[in-house]
């Protein structure tokens, strides 16, 4: 994995200067009630090394129960944003398309769950969102997708990945 800043001298220069750098990786592998993935922990540690030496301020979390994730891990990151900073979110595990939206599926998301999928994983348009609300200089968010399982289907009305809000 690797990571480059370009730019010009002075432009970078101002960047370091005016705001700062925040970084939020997640990498879910261990799944309950969905097939495990292989982990790509050294991925993961490659990456956290080479933002943190961009200046990145890093914040790394593995295997996620729902509860981690909207009560500990997303409030403290986006607690530290403020207006005009730089946030790079990678999130390598399942996802799944409804709608209209993706949602990142925690560790303990059950696919045979009757509850909507809102209520039981994490909208990707909600951190976008939260994130605008922080007038974001800059957000760059990766998704490394697993590939859809059958119960990840039988969940999903559509295949892939919605189309992303760019606003």
């Amino acid at each position: 994995v690797s990571v480059v800043l370009v730019g010009s001298g002075s432009l970078l220069g101002q960047i370091a200067a005016d705001v700062s750098r925040h970084a939020l990786l997640i990498e879910n592998s261990g799944y309950a009630k969905l097939p495990k993935l292989n982990s790509s922990r050294k991925n993961l540690t490659e990456l956290e090394s080479a933002l943190k030496d961009a200046g990145f301020d890093v914040q790394t979390a593995t295997d996620l129960k729902l509860s981690s994730l909207t009560d500990q891990l997303w409030p403290t990151f986006l607690g530290k944003i403020k207006d005009r900073d730089i946030c790079f979110i990678y999130y390598s595990g399942h996802i799944v398309q409804y709608t209209q939206d993706n949602f990142i599926l925690p560790v303990d998301f059950d696919p045979k769950s009757e509850e909507k999928i809102d209520s039981i994983a994490q909208s990707l348009t909600g951190w976008q969102q939260e994130l605008d609300s922080k007038q974001v200089g800059l957000k760059i968010l990766v998704v490394e997708a697993a590939p859809a399982t059958a119960e990840i289907q039988a969940r999903s009305p559509g295949l892939g990945f919605a189309n992303p809000n760019l606003n």
